[in-house]
């Protein structure tokens, strides 16, 4: 609401809404949005929103309007958000089949409804994922000035805007930047800091983590997680999934009371103790990983926004 009111006093002329917990019933649900955009869906936040695929997408789809535009970054999506669009008569733009993306070496090519963009750079944003996040935002730009139905702001707004062109898409594509999201600090030990707090988001980063070369060039070093996991989150999701690529879980205790300590986190996780270091804080964890680390090796910070954020202070980067 904070967010809301300093977007009022500046008179943006977009704003862009991150929903923070299923869509449905979270605040930023108070705004009739004029494009929603649902990348995926998987297990999170279970104990609101829902056990099941089904019921977590029909909390999502609840950002959907009538006759407007919605966007989905992938077409595997739960029957529940396919039956809100239908029920709403939204209009689906949909990953795969409204548009589409070919990557090509360095470079990469975007298709969507009445554009096509060439040779593209890639996105600033490390990992593969994100070339379906660039498409998935392109889409909603697109979808935005097709609207017929637009309201007179936002019809005034695209009017003004120009068409999207490979020269303004690539200068947005290298300029983007996220803090905490696949964040890669360089330097003979590599620090890959990644939120990656629910099994799904796990997936991505050990799929990144694959991808990545090792550091300078090297062989492969080890790759040490210094790891904190809120108490209610599927810890021991999060393990089976980044399981194959780290080496060593430097296990972090976190604060407050979804917190817990570096011992009960190790039990949640589920891996063999030999492969675990405990840490009383995030601090702490950092330390032992860069007393342990050699040049080569990286160190990967995830779990939790709680684990990141304190780590991203220790690194002195904010």
């Amino acid at each position: 609401l904070a967010a809301l009111l300093i977007f009022a006093q500046r008179a943006v002329d977009v704003a862009v809404l991150e929903v923070g917990l299923g869509g449905r019933l979270d605040a930023t649900n108070l705004v009739a949005a004029d494009v929603a955009v649902v990348a995926s869906v998987g297990l999170d936040h279970r104990d609101w929103l829902g056990d099941t695929l089904e019921l977590i997408g029909a909390e999502k789809a609840g950002i959907l309007r009538p006759g407007k535009p919605a966007v989905l970054g992938t077409p595997d999506m739960p029957a529940s958000v396919f039956a809100t669009i239908a029920a709403l008569g939204a209009r689906a733009l949909i990953a795969e089949r409204d548009f589409s993306w070919r990557v090509s070496g360095e470079r990469w090519d975007y298709d969507g409804p009445g554009l096509s963009l060439r040779a593209l750079p890639p996105p600033a944003l490390a990992g593969s994922i994100q070339y379906r996040n660039a498409a998935t935002a392109i889409a909603a730009v697109q979808a935005l000035a097709a609207d017929d139905a637009a309201r007179a702001p936002v019809r005034r707004l695209t009017q003004r805007l120009a068409r999207p062109d490979e020269r303004a898409v690539g200068a947005a594509l290298r300029a983007v930047r996220l803090a905490g999201r696949f964040q890669v600090v360089p330097g003979e030990v590599e620090w890959i800091l990644d939120i990656a707090h629910n099994p799904p988001a796990a997936e991505v980063l050990a799929r990144q983590l694959r991808e990545r070369a090792p550091p300078g060039g090297r062989g492969p070093g080890r790759t040490f997680a210094v790891i904190g996991v809120l108490a209610d989150k599927d810890a021991a999701a999060i393990a089976a999934a980044l399981s194959a690529v780290i080496d060593h879980w430097i296990v972090c205790a976190l604060p407050g009371p979804r917190g817990g300590s570096a011992a009960q986190l190790a039990q949640r996780l589920g891996r063999p103790a030999g492969e675990i270091t405990p840490a009383d804080s995030v601090a702490a964890g950092c330390e032992r990983a860069r007393a342990a680390a050699r040049p080569g090796d990286r160190v990967v910070v995830c779990g939790s926004v709680y684990t990141v954020g304190p780590a991203l202070q220790w690194l002195r980067i904010y």
